[in-house]
């Protein structure tokens, strides 16, 4: 059973509505190994794609010295193009569950085809999402149901009235009841899948709303009494609560300058606030908040239009930016990147956008080392670790290494153009790969590759998308999953079987995402991901493939799982984002005993990422966390039955999770993710420990 790490796929865009910040004053490039960086005008929103590159938006006309109109794209080492941009500015932007990036703006053409403040790009070509809006696009959020929400100052969207906000379905537009009065500037989906719109506005739906409201789905509501200003940017924090930022002195009548947080009843002050406008967020990874914007105190204390939030005080990112942040994202390795319209960020030359790793900043200049997001052990107990990377042990390698226990190796040369996601045996010792890659060991292979060994090769003419999960079936047969709707030429929605010589589907497949497999001990398959069905049956982001046919279970989960485990009794483990199962509230884990789901203890304290069961019977959850069952355990903690306990210290860093975990045949457990310490010893991004 392997698992990918859906905070890879998390996209935070930090939107702006604001009028100001779109100058395009004080332009430069600095060189730096003769290869300029940044951009030429102002960064307004980030997003991570699925295979980690970076997309920049804004109001520029180049990137890194390459002609990129409104929007570019960085891989780690370089700027390009994407397609011919737009010919305006971009706002906002998003990632929907395929991977297909939307672009949300002031513009009316994307790759000079028609486009109303709204595009979509499938990864070669710009489209139109229907008939687009009618004004600009400063906000995009995706529902759990892979929908995704417009929001700016227009009146109509696809034709149809809709004031500020609208819903495209995948074929067309659709309102939010009346929508508000005024424009959105942000949004969020809370764990609830209900939306949060802030913006300028002071009614939604017809009911008094100041600006910020919540949609239910049918009908909208207020957030206590709103703000006395513009909500400008989201976010929801690891406990469900919600935090607001923009330009405000009062929240729900109480005092808070910029900053704000509504618990579900009440609205509170974040400290003392800040002395200015807040226009982005970003959640870390360890439950802890950055705030950008256009201000130089937060309380008393100078940030440079940039702090962090850590439950109880706000502290600087060093000396902060020299100008406004308006976006605000987290790479794949840990790292934070700011956008806007700085030249300097911690005193070092930064043209609009900068890398922050936890104790400087620089310039996005030449790329690092990434995170490890899946482990497995061999036969013979050597450990592969595939991820987003370059180099392990001082050795280059793309994306896949190999550790015999006293050293690491390179699996011939790697991959090409992409990640490594998933890794799975089979009984012969061979090695499955998937991933975003177009190449392994300088051979063609689409998406995934099979190493014998000594080389690579290609699985048929592989898929036409990413893969997330691998599984080998008790015949030995290979299953897939990822976003691709297609597999050596075959339609295969989300999953595909290889038998040794070909693909095939299994029944139509389900209608979205697939991140983790697992077999039952009937030879069963189960899928998890985030889809809503299955064959056509409704299932809510987990299903039964029994050879022939889909089949929900129970009225499964509200959210995405990201990781399956099956217990030597047979009950089935689904660790994710999700806050209920079954119809009942739950935290991030539960139990399917073949008949009904159940908590595992009192569940984990955010999301998780990869499971794995011990040789005894236990149970290892690895993510984001840092509580389970009530009991601090930071990243990493062990279910014996009946209770959750620490693994010691658990992971550290600046923003530690664990993303992968492999049990060896010595008894040893291996975790891979993101972190700099495991148990209180230094470790970069692995480690292993005996349980």
């Amino acid at each position: 059973m392997t698992t990918m790490s859906r905070w890879w796929v998390l996209v935070l865009c930090a939107p702006t509505c604001s009028t100001h910040g779109f100058s395009q004053s004080s332009i430069g490039v600095n060189p730096i190994g003769g290869q300029p960086q940044g951009v030429n005008g102002v960064v307004a929103a980030l997003a991570v794609l699925h295979g980690g590159d970076l997309i920049a938006g804004g109001a520029f006309s180049a990137a890194g010295g390459v002609a990129a109109n409104g929007i570019a794209r960085w891989n780690g080492t370089s700027w390009s193009a994407v397609g011919t941009g737009v010919n305006g500015s971009v706002c906002a932007l998003a990632v929907l569950p395929s991977g297909d990036l939307v672009a949300g703006g002031a513009f009316s053409a994307a790759g000079g085809v028609p486009a109303s403040g709204i595009a979509r790009w499938n990864g070669t070509s710009w489209s139109a999402l229907g008939t687009g809006v009618s004004g600009h696009v400063a906000a995009l959020a995706v529902l759990p149901s892979g929908d995704l929400i417009a929001g700016g100052a227009f009146g109509a969207a696809g034709g149809e009235a809709a004031n500020g906000i609208a819903r495209w379905n995948g074929t067309s537009w659709s309102a939010l009841g009346t929508g508000v009065s005024g424009h959105v500037c942000a949004l969020a989906v809370l764990a609830s899948g209900d939306l949060i719109a802030g913006g300028a506005f002071s009614d939604a739906g017809g009911v008094a709303a100041n600006g910020v409201a919540r949609w239910k789905g049918t009908s909208w509501s207020a957030v206590g009494t709103g703000v006395n200003g513009r909500v400008s940017t989201l976010a929801v924090l690891a406990s469900g609560d919600l935090v607001a930022g923009g330009a405000f002195s009062a929240a729900g009548g109480v005092t808070a300058n910029g900053i704000a947080r509504w618990n579900g009843s009440s609205w509170s002050a974040m400290g003392t606030g800040v002395n200015g406008h807040v226009f982005a967020f970003v959640v870390l990874p360890c439950g802890d908040l950055i705030a950008g914007g256009s201000f130089s105190t937060e309380g008393e204390m100078a940030a440079g239009s940039i702090a962090r939030w850590n439950g109880t005080a706000w502290s600087a990112l060093g000396t902060g930016l020299g100008g406004c942040v308006q976006g605000l994202v987290m790479l794949p390795d840990g790292d934070l990147l700011a956008g806007g319209s700085f030249g300097t960020a911690g005193g070092v030359s930064a043209n609009r956008i900068a890398r922050w790793n936890g104790t400087s900043w620089s310039a996005l200049g030449t790329g690092v080392n990434g995170d490890v997001s899946v482990l497995v052990a061999l036969p013979g107990g050597d450990l592969i670790a595939g991820g987003w990377f370059s180099t392990v042990g001082g050795e280059s390698v793309n994306g896949i290494a190999r550790w015999n226990g006293a050293s690491w190796s390179a699996m011939g040369t790697g991959m090409g153009n992409g990640s490594v996601y998933a890794l799975a045996v089979l009984p012969s010792g061979d090695l499955f790969a998937g991933g975003s890659f177009t190449s392994a060991g300088g051979v063609a292979a689409s998406g995934l590759a099979r190493w014998n060994g000594t080389s690579w090769s290609a699985v048929g003419t592989g898929m036409n998308g990413d893969v997330f999960a691998l599984v080998v079936l008790p015949g030995g047969d290979l299953v897939a999953g990822g976003a691709f709707t297609s597999a050596g030429g075959v339609a295969a929605s989300g999953l595909a079987r290889w038998n040794g010589a070909s693909w095939s589907a299994l029944g139509t497949g389900v209608s979205g995402v697939v991140f983790a497999l697992a077999v039952l001990p009937d030879g069963d398959l189960i899928a998890g991901g985030a889809f809503t069905a299955a064959g056509g049956v409704t299932t809510r982001g987990i299903a039964r493939w029994n050879g022939t046919s889909w089949s929900a279970l129970g009225s499964g989960l509200n959210g995405s799982v990201f990781a399956l485990a099956v217990r030597p009794g047979g009950d089935l483990i689904a660790g994710g984002s999700f806050a209920a199962a079954g119809g009942m509230a739950t935290n991030g884990i539960e139990r399917w005993n073949g008949t009904s789901w159940s908590e595992v203890g009192t569940g984990i304290g955010s999301d998780v990422k990869t499971l794995a069961v011990l040789p005894c019977g236990d149970l290892i959850a690895g993510g984001s966390f840092s509580t389970a069952g009530g009991v601090a355990a930071h990243g990493l903690a062990r279910w014996n039955g009946s209770s959750w306990s620490a693994m010691g210290t658990g992971m550290g860093g600046d923003y530690p999770f664990v993303a992968s975990l492999a049990v060896l045949p010595s008894g040893y457990l291996a975790a891979g993710g993101s972190f700099t310490q495991a148990g209180g010893v230094s470790a970069s991004r692995v480690a292993s420990v005996s349980p």
